[in-house]
């Protein structure tokens, strides 16, 4: 299973030559991770935790790491694709992979990875992933 948005590229995602700034991919792929996450049946809850649709089970994640790489530029009114998944699980991290497409061609113009650290809603700490979270992202 994979996340999936659709971008089209705004002035606002842009710098001074109209390219797209180099933070803006780190952004679309997170994004794309939110939509893997509503995929599996999670719902947001407004202070950033995850619940489980089938158990009420609320998990939450925060970004550790994250890293972009840009092949080529892409421009103002640019449509891209964004496309996340799981790479790795471990104890107490996803490490999710993500690329960038152009949508007029499918070339590669970004590509990054981002690891979510798995936390305790109540109290923002780390904790081992759930046997039964892991097994959902397993499959």
């Amino acid at each position: 299973m994979e996340g999936r948005i659709r971008v089209v590229v705004s002035f606002d995602d842009t710098d001074c030559s109209k390219r797209v700034h180099f933070s803006r991919y780190s952004i679309w792929i997170d994004r794309a991770i939110q939509e893997y996450f509503r995929g599996l049946g999670f719902e947001f809850q407004q202070d950033g935790s995850l619940r489980f649709r089938e158990t009420g089970e609320v998990v939450a994640f925060a970004i550790g790491e994250y890293r972009a790489r840009m092949d080529r530029p892409s421009k103002l009114g640019d449509v891209l694709d964004v496309v996340a998944r799981p790479a790795e699980i471990r104890s107490r991290v996803i490490v999710f992979d993500g690329s960038v497409s152009d949508a007029s061609d499918g070339a590669t113009v970004a590509s990054g990875r981002i690891t979510m650290i798995h936390l305790d809603p109540s109290t923002g700490r780390s904790r081992d992933i759930p046997g039964w979270l892991a097994a959902l992202v397993r499959r």
